[in-house]
């Protein structure tokens, strides 16, 4: 992690964005990566080397900010990268004068629900059978809402 370089990306990063989301069955397409590019905020960690580690996908409401996405390419999981986009997302989102930092994650994801937990956030709601899941029973999953009140 310490060799990682923080940076918001652009559309010349869109290619390295795309190959990184490769590793997420659910990602989005590149339709949708090249609007977020567009019209949001999105971060991205890198290595020394240059290779784009780790992306945070940063939207923007009124007196809200919104985590949209977070992808840790899975030969870095479990380094602190996800940690080190979600404070720099906090940050941001102070910085806008943002009352709250919302996110959704998938309720199977409790790598990424203790992350958020740690980090403060808290668990707003529930909505049932959101995303499409293959490996449940009835092919759908809950996603947990949650939220962190922001000191501005």
């Amino acid at each position: 992690m310490s060799d990682s370089r923080l940076r918001v990306l652009n559309e010349d990063d869109l290619a390295p964005l795309l190959e990184l989301a490769a590793s997420d069955p659910q990602a989005w397409q590149e339709t949708g990566w090249l609007a977020s590019l567009q019209q949001d905020e999105v971060w991205g960690l890198h290595a020394a080397a240059g290779e784009l580690q780790a992306a945070l996908v940063l939207g923007w409401g009124y007196l809200e900010a919104e985590v949209l996405y977070v992808l840790v390419a899975p030969q870095f999981r479990r380094q602190g990268l996800a940690k080190q986009l979600l404070k720099q997302a906090i940050f941001r989102a102070q910085q806008e004068k943002a009352e709250r930092l919302l996110l959704e994650v998938r309720a199977s994801n409790q790598a990424a629900c203790l992350l958020y937990q740690h980090l403060g956030f808290a668990l707003d709601g529930r909505r049932k059978g959101y995303y499409t899941c293959q490996s449940s029973p009835t092919g759908r999953e809950d996603a947990l809402l949650m939220s962190l009140q922001l000191q501005t």
